[in-house]
């Protein structure tokens, strides 16, 4: 497929899934109450998903703009009602193509930002340094933007 074509694609099957969720998470009645479900990064608004992207470093001049186009195109889906009524809500960290820099933005992603799931993390050798985190932490993983297969099998929660 076309570079051109791939990050609409991309972007297309994340709301799938993100719609998918967001279906899930009203609130369930057991017995005469109700409860809400609580979900790291999806609200009654909002839909809170990050990534990490070679903003800098030896991979940003033909990466650089991956994320800003996802964003736009979130952007796009917000403008036409979001999912659900929930608007996505896309917050990308430059990791410079360095695993150690992946490894802390990941965990500010998932810690600090509470985050619902990582998309389109670029690179291989920067998403291995994350992949385990991530399952362990059981953070949706999708889109893994990288050649690698491995991401296949191991990871129940990351989608290649």
């Amino acid at each position: 497929m076309n570079r051109s074509h791939r990050t609409p694609v991309l972007a297309v099957a994340v709301v799938a899934v993100v719609a998918l969720v967001a279906a899930g998470c009203g609130s369930s009645s057991s017995g005469g109450g109700s409860s809400a479900v609580s979900i790291p990064g999806i609200t009654k608004t909002q839909i809170l998903i990050g990534s990490h992207q070679p903003l800098t470093g030896p991979a940003a001049p033909g990466y650089s703009e991956i994320a800003p186009a996802a964003n736009a195109y979130f952007q796009y889906v917000n403008a036409h009602g979001g999912i659900y009524g929930r608007k996505i809500k896309y917050t990308y960290l430059d990791d410079g193509y360095d695993p150690s820099k992946t490894a802390s933005v990941v965990r500010q992603l998932v810690l600090q930002d509470s985050v619902f799931s990582i998309f389109n993390g670029l690179g291989t050798p920067t998403h291995l340094a994350v992949v385990k985190y991530l399952n362990s932490s059981k953070v949706p993983d999708v889109f893994i933007a990288s050649g690698c297969d491995c991401w296949s099998t191991g990871y129940p929660y990351s989608f290649g």
